[in-house]
């Protein structure tokens, strides 16, 4: 998802066209594509890579909004799976795991997953 502005989505904005949800009055997003989302997962692991400690990431297999999820103006499988293969692809620090939980970001069974694992890693020690 991008956040974005309501110029950018009118006609001859960079993501006319594109999907567009309005969260409120003041906030759009639009839907990122393949492309971008490869971007943001090349992106995000080679920040976490940087990591000097033990680090979980969580990935919900459902979506990752309340409107990625099937049926829902945002869902995308191919665009998730190119940022979950981007990100993979690139984690090279050993001390990362990568978990893919089911259900969408905002399920209590991917909120219980989390909680459980950062359980995990506190009581470490």
């Amino acid at each position: 998802m991008i956040l974005a502005a309501s110029r950018d989505v009118q006609k001859g904005g960079r993501f006319e066209g594109r999907r567009v949800y309005q969260h409120n009055p003041q906030v759009l997003f639009v839907r990122s594509n393949k492309d971008e989302n490869i971007r943001f997962g090349e992106v995000i692991a080679e920040k976490v890579n940087a990591s000097q400690g033990p680090v979980k990431i969580c990935i919900p297999t459902g979506g990752f909004s309340a409107v990625d999820r099937e049926g829902e103006i945002f869902y995308d499988v191919q665009a998730d799976k190119a940022f979950v293969g981007a990100l993979k692809a690139g984690i090279t620090n050993e001390q990362i795991e990568i978990m893919e939980i089911p259900g969408n970001i905002n399920d209590s069974i991917f909120a219980e997953a989390v909680v459980s694992k950062l359980g995990e890693m506190l009581s470490v020690g």
